[in-house]
């Protein structure tokens, strides 16, 4: 009797012992997602109940989050294609030295219309003199997708630094969009080099005194009523 009340004994034990190694799909981090049967119990993953609160079984995980916030530019590979051409400036720089830096950027879509445009090839020159009887530089930008589609092509020239291309061209600055006009287009359809010559005029927007505009129309306003009287 005494012998097998300690048999029960060991093997109530054991039964607790094997209790506590009990393998759950799910009990560590990445199970329900790394493809296993965990468990053992011949389902994997989000197949098993264990895994129904998972956020991996949930669709509650941050892959939606990542989707969305994804920069769509970022998947632009470099091409075969390249740009090149003569710049030159059909008006002077703001300052004496005209020496600067030079932007040159070919976008999927017009950039001062469109805030997602994507640029698919850029060239950065440092240091540019476009000051006195020198006005003109042969340019190149390679590394251009191949595409069907016009791109547009934007040249900027920066001669007092303050160029930032999260606000866009200033007054002074060099551009090659005349007021109202949209930038010139090119199309790249394949490995041969496109020649195209660029334009570099002055920058009017934002030019001092364009805050003013209110007081401007007070003096207006006093002309026409002296003229009335």
């Amino acid at each position: 009797m005494k012998r097998t009340l300690i048999i029960l004994l060991l093997f109530g034990l054991l039964l607790l012992v094997s209790s506590c190694d009990v393998e759950v799909e799910g009990d560590e981090a990445g199970e329900c997602s790394d493809g296993a049967d965990n468990d053992q119990d011949g389902l994997a993953d989000c197949d098993d109940n264990s895994c129904a609160a998972d956020a991996a079984c949930t669709g509650d995980d941050d892959d939606d989050d990542d989707d969305a916030t994804e920069d769509p530019c970022a998947d632009i590979e470099p091409g075969p294609g390249s740009l090149s051409g003569t710049l030159v400036r059909s008006t002077p720089t703001l300052h004496e030295d005209g020496v600067g830096t030079l932007y040159l950027s070919v976008f999927d879509d017009d950039p001062l219309q469109n805030d997602e445009a994507c640029e698919v090839a850029a060239e950065v020159v440092p240091s540019l003199d476009l000051s006195g009887d020198v006005n003109g530089f042969a340019y190149t930008v390679s590394g251009i997708p191949t595409s069907k589609e016009a791109y547009y092509v934007l040249a900027l020239f920066d001669d007092n630094g303050d160029f930032d291309d999260s606000v866009g061209p200033s007054y002074g600055d060099l551009l090659n969009r005349p007021e109202g006009e949209t930038f010139l287009t090119v199309i790249v359809s394949d490995e041969q080099p496109v020649e195209l010559d660029l334009h570099l005029i002055l920058f009017v927007g934002g030019a001092p005194g364009d805050d003013d505009d209110s007081g401007d129309d007070d003096d207006s306003g006093d002309d026409d009523d002296s003229a009335g009287k």
